[in-house]
């Protein structure tokens, strides 16, 4: 062996040879073909020349001197000082397509390795069969088969295991740092190949070592062990990170840093990245010199948008006393060119190595290294084979081939079971083993194509419409008219005994599975004269509905044939009501077909619904359900509706004294779907000395079409015809608008004056950016940290309003009149489902609720919150500045808000229930949507329209309610004296008049009431009503344009004092400070301001952690409460923080109400009876 000291700039070169004991001691490294004593030390010069693979260059930013870079000399067994030179890259023995041969007459592969492997499975044909009945045997198959087990080598990755490792080998030895980046397919090795990469350069580093210490006491120089020591071979230290674990990207330095500096303080006065920073640009001045090897594995974590992690974990290579070996695995083959082009310019670029997929052999190879090890034979070899052979060529994934063998195992396990349950003491036979059949049926499961697992969905009809397409297009023909795709379409349903649909409604199927890209329809002014072609391959088609019974009518391949097995076939039509649909395109058919084939089966399709609008009737056996002697009344008022219109109530008043709101919500929504859109509205009104609790609570849950809009990005949910349409317009609060053009609603005298169904939702602060396009882009906007939809809206069809002063509850249903049917067939899948509703609430066992104790008194203030987006002192700057703004005459007013967040193991709808008690207010909200869920207790209207007729009512001056009435009457009193809380108010109601007027008749502007008192649980507030008359032209939905948001949430001038806003507050606000609430369909709107209103987010990242308390396993959430206050020119800023923290913890004192009264188990002591007789 040669080893090249230095010293200063002069070179000394001592050679020395080493016994066969120092070939024995290194690791293997070409795999278990190689000869131990191929490479002894494999160092490499800069100069070599190999691609991929080198030595990192001389970096700029390095200081050492040219001495330094003298090339070491590569030992080999022929001759020591002859340096190795380096091959191409040598391909794993399985893994050349070039040895591959043609199959024989009997099918077999005649390449070396399939004779090898071949070999292998001849060995295992030798061993004993096995019992598939016996759960140890079938465990101990299963784990050898699953992904998490990890061989003891990992075969065919020798050669790109053996570059990894000349790379760390060549940089300790030169004691430079450098980079190599990883990629590959998923499923190809990389992960278990780098910690085989990393014991075997531990093991490495460490019987140099051993064998230098050897070497020098045999010489019994002492200090050439000192100088080898100094300047020789350093000492290694590893670091594997999977940045799967990490919470967020930037962790990746504390985890260097903490596990490089093992008993060191992490924290500090500086980052983990400028520790490590200073760490490496440091010249170390111990003897030894440590290099430390970093795996990052999953690096595609790390990129975020500006790269800049990555950027500075491969900086930290290019330092000029760095002793990083970094090496990045991840799947993005192209990351180091698309994200790394700075470590390029600086002649840092990490080096590549490439790890493919797997071919059909080493599939194959690596599942007989698995298996060769069981006493036992579970799978036949051509199984094997075929498993193998389409995984290669699907993806090469081996996580895949497993997962394939698995499943091909638990089919043979369900099958034996199902024999053994017919014939118990049946033996067990040889041909027991996984075979062809069993693995054809797992490869289908797992690479089935989605469009076929799509038309399996479809309803009945649509599968017609698609079986006519694939027969009418089987010619030459490409493509045909819509008219003549639907007569091949009648002609099959009435061969087929089936009611075939209406042109209009066959237009809107076509239309459907035009989206779902089944079909393809061009555009035409008539709609039968639209050309439809066929997207998909027929044999998915046919493959699709092979297994379905009753497409056995409408076969592709000979419709003709088929008819007479269906002569006997009973059709009874009965339809469930059809949910609402967006108009035209978004419009489809639903229609349910029971087939009973010889009374023998009975197939029931009704796919269009989803399955949870379609619940039994309980009540009523028979189709038509019985309305005893209102029934003749209610249809003669339902066909007198239908004439006028296409939208029709039908509803049942049932008694209310069994059931309340909040028990009428858990029947519709269950405690564990929390994502499942839904609400609750109920209302307490305030009064002169105390409050009453409003007349009307609304329920309603399972929207049939939902609309998410995120900046101008809209997605529509018609979950009534299963579909969804994703589109980027102008204005999103549009698209509601436009779908309610088309309706024609019809309202029933006798329903109450409260919302009865239509859109609910809410609209967040952010929304008025869809109409301030200039002055309030959405790229001024503050951070977006919660990425919350700006709007979400659910159409409710059904709704269930309780009467708390008659103690009755209407449970309503409305109905879309279909005109190419009867009024007699509207009105009869409209009470099918209404009957369904009512079901839900009276029909089953009342869930079971906590009491919960109410312990403490909810009168008073909870503790103040601590955590917020904003320091004390951050908002008392902001205060301050905002104030400079007024004094400048920018603005009149701004209100500045700041958000708390409290975390607590109480339900949601646990916090609802004790708000209601802590803070009733007159809009009173539970409202489950998509991303989060609001709790409200809003005390003020954000815009009210009801019979063209709006309302705005500003609610600005607050003080605390008194303890007794005649402290309320004083505190009144000081209120309307207080010029600043009065000069604040007034600007508000100007304010609120502009907005009215904007959209209101000229002269019909008005100031009713102005500055009354209103008095709640914990404050009173000054409050005014300002009343306008909508223009002719416009709707609600521009009255709504104009309203958000309020000035009592944004300032005066409004636009004005939103931009400073965008400047001052340092997140978005969200949900807080728009609106929530209900647009009727005859377009009446009923929206409250967003106050007083804590949001849960539900749509957490796939990596957040959640706590759970004790044995209940509650999880664990985060309350977002956001407070405000106005700012004027002589406010103060320590006035405003207070106010801000006095109105979050009076949202806060519900939680800890919540949490006292439901998480906390009371003691029950046991009263202590004396004795009688005493």
């Amino acid at each position: 062996m040669r080893f090249v000291l230095h010293f200063d700039s002069i070179s000394i070169s001592i050679s020395i040879s080493i016994s066969l004991l120092f070939y024995s001691t290194m690791p293997t490294i070409a795999g278990p073909s190689s000869s131990p004593h191929k490479h002894i030390v494999a160092a490499r010069s800069e100069n070599t020349g190999v691609p991929e693979v080198n030595t990192p260059r001389k970096r700029k930013l390095r200081s050492d001197s040219a001495d330094e870079v003298a090339s070491t000399a590569i030992v080999t067994e022929s001759s020591f000082a002859t340096p190795m030179k380096w091959k191409s890259p040598r391909r794993c023995a399985v893994s050349s397509p070039k040895t591959l041969k043609k199959e024989d007459s009997k099918g077999k592969l005649d390449s070396p390795v399939m004779s090898a492997v071949k070999d292998r499975f001849d060995c295992l044909d030798v061993k004993s069969k096995w019992n598939p009945r016996e759960d140890d045997q079938m465990k101990a198959v299963k784990e050898a088969l699953h992904v998490s087990k990890a061989p003891s080598t990992v075969v065919c990755r020798e050669d790109e295991q053996r570059r990894v490792l000349e790379f760390v080998k060549g940089c300790m030895e030169q004691k430079k740092a450098g980079s190599l980046y990883i990629c590959g397919c998923p499923g190809t090795g990389k992960s278990l190949s780098m910690e085989k990469i990393r014991q075997q350069a531990e093991d490495w580093a460490q019987q140099v070592i051993s064998l230098v210490l050897c070497v020098s006491s045999g010489l019994g120089d002492i200090h050439f062990i000192h100088g080898f020591f100094q300047e020789g071979l350093p000492c290694l230290e590893t670091v594997s990170v999977n940045c799967t674990s990490l919470t967020k990207t930037t962790d990746i330095f504390s985890k260097i840093l903490g596990e490089s500096e093992t008993g060191k303080k992490v924290n500090g006065p500086s980052s983990p990245l400028q520790r490590l920073q200073v760490l490496f640009s440091q010249k170390q001045q111990s003897s030894s010199t440590k290099m430390m090897l970093i795996i990052a594995d999953e690096m595609d974590y790390l990129i975020t948008r500006d790269r800049g992690v990555l950027h500075e974990l491969f900086m930290l290579t290019t330092l000029p006393f760095s002793r990083c070996i970094l090496i990045g695995v991840a799947n993005a083959i192209d990351l180091a060119d698309r994200f790394l082009p700075k470590l390029k310019s600086l002649n840092c670029k990490p080096l590549v190595v490439t790890f493919r997929a797997y071919s059909m052999e080493q599939i194959l190879r690596i599942l007989q290294e698995r298996l060769v090890e069981l006493p036992y034979v579970a799978f036949q070899s051509k199984a094997l084979e075929l498993c193998a052979r389409k995984v290669s060529a699907a993806s090469g994934d081996m996580r895949k081939a497993l997962s394939v063998c698995r499943s091909a195992l638990e089919i043979l396990e369900t099958e034996v079971k199902g024999s053994t349950e017919q014939e118990p003491q049946s033996p067990v036979t040889e041909d027991q083993v996984v075979k062809m059949d069993h693995m054809v049926a797992a490869l289908s499961k797992t690479f089935k194509s989605p469009v076929v697992d799509t038309i399996q969905s479809l309803p009945q009809h649509q599968q017609i419409i698609v079986c006519s397409a694939a027969k009418a297009f089987r010619g030459s023909k490409k493509d045909r008219s819509i008219a003549e795709l639907n007569k091949l379409y009648t002609e099959i349903c009435k061969s087929s005994m089936i009611t075939p649909a209406g042109i209009t409604e066959f237009t809107n199927m076509c239309t459907v599975l035009n989206d779902q890209g089944i079909l393809k329809l061009s555009n035409a002014r008539d709609d039968k004269l639209k050309r439809v072609s066929l997207r998909v391959d027929e044999a998915d088609i046919t493959f699709a509905l092979k297994p379905s019974l009753e497409m056995s009518a409408v076969s592709i391949s000979s419709v003709k044939s088929n008819l007479s097995a269906v002569k006997a076939i009973a059709v009874t039509h009965h339809r469930p009501p059809p949910s609402f649909r967006c108009p035209s395109s978004l419009a489809s058919l639903s229609t349910t077909t029971s087939l009973h084939c010889n009374d023998v089966s009975s197939i029931s399709r009704s796919k269009l619904l989803p399955p949870s609008r379609l619940h039994p009737i309980k009540s009523s056996p028979s189709p038509t359900p019985s309305l005893a002697d209102s029934s003749v009344n209610q249809l003669t008022k339902f066909k007198e509706a239908a004439e006028k219109g296409n939208l029709v109530p039908l509803y049942r008043c049932v008694f209310s004294d069994h059931l309340t709101p909040i028990l009428a919500y858990r029947c519709l929504v269950k405690e564990d779907d929390r994502d499942a859109p839904s609400f609750l509205f109920e209302s307490v009104e305030p009064g002169l000395q105390a409050s009453n609790i409003g007349r009307y609570s609304v329920v309603g849950a399972q929207p049939t079409i939902e609309i998410v809009a995120k900046g101008n990005v809209v997605t529509v949910m018609d979950h009534g015809a299963v579909r969804r349409t994703v589109e980027e317009v102008d204005d999103p609060m549009m698209v509601p608008q436009k779908i309610m053009e088309e309706w024609e609603p019809q309202r029933i005298d006798e329903l109450p004056e409260a919302f009865c169904g239509g859109w609910v939702g809410y609209f967040s602060y952010d929304t008025v950016r869809f109409v301030e396009k200039k002055k309030l882009p959405f790229s001024n906007a503050p951070e977006d940290d919660r990425s919350l939809p700006d709007v979400h809206l659910g159409l409710y069809d059904d709704v269930i309003v309780f009467d708390h002063v008659e103690k009755k509850a209407y449970v309503i249903h409305w109905v879309r009149i279909d005109k190419d049917r009867s009024v007699e067939d509207n009105y009869t899948d409209g009470m099918y489902q209404l009957e369904s509703l009512v079901s839900r609430i009276q029909d089953q066992k009342p869930p079971k609720m906590p009491t919960g104790f109410i312990k403490l008194r909810t009168e008073q203030f909870g503790p103040k919150l601590e955590k917020s987006t904003m320091t004390s002192e951050a908002y008392k700057e902001a205060v301050l500045e905002a104030k400079e703004h007024i004094l400048a005459g920018d603005i009149f007013q701004i209100v500045l808000s700041q958000r708390f967040e409290r975390r607590t193991f109480a339900d949601p709808f646990e916090i609802y229930r004790a708000l209601r008690i802590v803070n009733p207010s007159p809009y009173m909200a539970y409202l489950q949507a998509r991303g989060c869920i609001l709790v409200a207790s809003s005390p003020e209207i954000l815009l009210r329209s009801k019979n063209r007729k709006i309302t705005n009512r500003p609610l600005a001056g607050t003080v605390r309610r008194g303890k007794t009435p005649k402290e309320d009457l004083m505190l009144e009193k000081e209120l309307l004296s207080d010029e600043k809380q009065c000069a604040e108010h007034i600007m508000l109601v100007d304010l609120g008049r502009n907005d009215v007027g904007k959209v209101s008749k000229p002269g019909s502007v008005e100031v009713e009431k102005l500055m009354n008192i209103e008095r709640y649980s914990h404050v009173m507030h000054i409050s005014s009503t300002v009343k306008g008359e909508l223009l002719d032209d416009l709707t609600s939905w521009d009255a709504l344009r104009a309203a958000l948001p309020v000035g009592t949430v944004s300032g005066a001038p409004k636009v004005k004092a939103m931009e400073l806003i965008d400047k001052l507050e340092v997140t978005r606000r969200g949900p807080y400070s728009g609106g929530f609430g209900g647009i009727s369909f005859n377009g009446d709107m009923d929206i409250a301001l967003a106050l007083r209103t804590m949001v849960f987010p539900t749509n957490t990242r796939y990596d957040t952690l959640y706590s759970y308390k004790h044995s209940q396993r509650r999880r664990e959430w985060i309350a977002h409460i956001q407070a405000g206050a106005g700012v004027v020119a002589d406010s103060n800023p320590e006035d405003e923080q207070r106010e801000c923290e006095n109105k979050a913890a009076a949202l806060a004192r519900a939680i800890d109400l919540a949490e006292s009264s439901f998480l906390e188990t009371p003691v029950v002591t046991r009263p202590r009876i004396n004795n009688v007789l005493e």
